[in-house]
């Protein structure tokens, strides 16, 4: 673990700027872990990581609050963090399969690597729908007629 103080980590965490939040939290743990490691850790792994340097760093109780999409309810709760991490991770190298028709699909957990992957695709392609609607006929993208 690299050793950084809370002023440093605070300049990681803004550095990130509007990234999505998963961007947000990796670039806060390359910063505390180095920048390829956890690469290979599951999501869980990542979190409960999170959580034990929000204890180290803070050391008080994590506040959540959430806002119901659905019915617009504001939900406030502390997040127990210790029972939580009290319970033990699932092994990284399990497997699920699913029956489907004549096949059996098989999953495992996702890593963090995958899910960067994701991530950047997902970013390309909002960028790339972005400008594509533009180009057709937005009023600030295409073309202009005449009156």
């Amino acid at each position: 673990m690299i050793t950084l103080s809370l002023a440093q980590l605070i300049t990681v965490w803004e550095s990130a700027g509007r990234a999505s939040p998963h961007r947000r939290l990796s670039a806060l743990m390359a910063g505390v872990d180095g920048p390829d490691a956890g690469r290979d850790e599951t999501l869980g792994d990542r979190n409960r990581r999170l959580f034990q340097l929000h204890r180290a760093l803070v050391g008080t109780p994590i506040e959540a609050h959430v806002v119901c999409a659905q019915c617009g309810v504001d939900n406030e709760f502390v997040v127990p963090a210790d029972d939580i991490l009290a319970i033990p991770p699932p092994d990284p190298d399990s497997r699920v399969e699913i029956p489907a028709g004549a096949r059996v699909l098989t999953f495992r957990l996702p890593r963090m690597a995958d899910l960067d992957a994701l991530d950047r695709a997902s970013s390309a392609e909002s960028r790339s729908a972005g400008r594509w609607s533009n180009a057709a006929g937005s009023p600030r993208g295409g073309r202009r007629g005449r009156a």
